[in-house]
């Protein structure tokens, strides 16, 4: 038996959805419904938003960069890349410190990039656990 394709008769991509496809959309917009109701506040400063978008930002620019070393071929051109992508980040972070900047903002800013750095570091300590940890070998056993 072997693995179902995304491909259809012709090569193109096929679309469709599992059951197990609206669960898990179903349990990420209870997760985010949760997460935007609990962090109202927050949200209408739109620190967290922002910061969202900066990573995402950021993370676009960064594994762009790394295709075209690698000589990938980009099928998707955005539009003034890698310009626009710098523009935005340099206005969010603009945003950023002048929400910093503001006291009615100041508690969300710096709790919302305090909170950033704790993530960052726990993904750190998390990536150098997973290469310090010894990968056992399986030997084949012939019988």
């Amino acid at each position: 038996m072997s693995a179902p394709s995304a491909n259809g008769a012709n090569g193109d991509l096929v679309q469709g959805f599992k059951p197990r496809h609206e669960t898990m959309l179903s349990i990420a917009g209870i997760i985010g419904t949760g997460l935007f109701v609990g962090s109202g506040h927050a949200i209408a400063a739109g620190a967290i938003a922002l910061l969202l978008y900066l990573a995402i930002a950021v993370s676009q620019l960064r594994m762009r960069g790394i295709l075209r070393r690698r000589n990938h071929q980009l099928v998707f051109r955005m539009w003034l890349c890698p310009w626009l992508t710098w523009l935005v980040i340099g206005i969010i972070s603009f945003i950023l410190a002048v929400m910093f900047i503001m006291p009615t903002h100041r508690v969300e800013v710096s709790s919302t990039l305090a909170l950033t750095v704790i993530i960052i570091l726990l993904s750190q300590t998390g990536r150098r656990s997973s290469h310090s940890r010894p990968v056992p070998v399986r030997r084949a056993v012939r019988g």
